[in-house]
């Protein structure tokens, strides 16, 4: 009830710009369309900026967020369109590449890798030029010995890496990848049954489940380890033994250690999509580093 009397008193949402007249004059050039578009564009209250290039027009969103519109393939397909299929182009031409990217219940998420992925990728395009290799490479970055993260484009019919090419046609900058990526992750986990701890062996061992098999995502999920850190009463030493299989000790039980690597040495060779067979702990400022070799003790013991 409270919410219905509140809707009645509501100010009523502010209207969206008309759209653009777009008229055979308009369609002529490629210079026509850029004059018609950007008086239009200009108008739409999520866009800060336009900016005219020969090619096309670039849109400065208030959400720090950018797009390029190639004006060679916006007037191809205007001339291709008209009613409805015609007004959705036009309305998505508008909307922010967050925004648009969200609308489709699209996300993009970091996922874990080993190191060798990427060469393994990069070996079945054997022959290609250069340039066209890193324009197909899935975007990553390096997480710990071993490690890799990739971000991957999530959408309701399915899951692809991101590489360079397909960010451009996102329109979404380099920059914005990582807190973009932190979000949806964070957006993900909130989902109702999206997201479970279960706990073996009293609570000594913890492993997680998480819809659509990111469970190795967690890794870039920084409070979760500092609350396991607590849990413990120890830093958590963590091993990553495959996409959907991820374990938890605490680095003070001794033989909970030695139990995991062997897990985690064993899983190695008999799961699908496996990530690594080491242990990692939470480096000191942030990220992950290497805790153990393969069984073999590389650092330390915190106590």
């Amino acid at each position: 009830m409270f919410k219905f009397l509140k809707s009645l008193f509501a100010a009523p949402p502010p209207a969206l710009p008309s759209l653009p007249e777009i008229t055979p004059a308009s369609l002529a050039s490629e210079a026509a369309l850029a004059e018609t578009l950007a008086v239009w564009l200009r108008a739409q209250p999520e866009i800060a900026q336009v900016e005219h290039h020969p090619d096309g027009l670039t849109l400065r969103y208030r959400d720090k967020t950018e797009c390029r519109i190639f004006l060679q393939n916006a007037l191809a397909a205007l001339r291709a369109t008209d009613g409805a299929e015609r007004t959705a182009y036009l309305r998505n031409l508008a909307a922010s590449p967050v925004s648009r990217l969200e609308a489709t219940g699209a996300r993009i998420l970091p996922v874990l890798k080993p190191d060798v992925f990427i060469e393994a990728v990069r070996a079945q395009m054997a022959g290609y030029p250069e340039a066209q290799i890193a324009e197909a490479l899935p975007l990553h970055w390096p997480v710990a010995p071993g490690l890799i993260g990739v971000y991957a484009l999530d959408t309701p019919e399915k899951m692809v890496m991101l590489t360079r090419s397909e960010l451009d046609r996102l329109g979404l900058p380099l920059s914005d990848l990582p807190d973009l990526a932190h979000t949806h992750l964070l957006d993900h986990l909130s989902e109702a049954a999206s997201y479970q701890r279960h706990d073996l062996d009293g609570d000594r061992f913890h492993m997680w489940q998480v819809d659509g098999n990111y469970e190795a995502s967690l890794a870039f999920h920084p409070k979760l380890w500092e609350a396991e850190a607590k849990a413990f009463g120890a830093p958590p030493v963590v091993a990553f033994m495959a996409r959907d299989l991820v374990m938890a000790v605490s680095r003070d039980d001794d033989e909970a250690c030695e139990r995991l690597s062997e897990n985690a040495i064993k899983a190695h060779g008999q799961s699908a999509y496996c990530i690594s067979p080491h242990l990692y702990t939470p480096g000191e400022t942030g990220g992950w580093r290497l805790f153990r070799r393969n069984g073999e003790a590389v650092g330390q013991r915190l106590h």
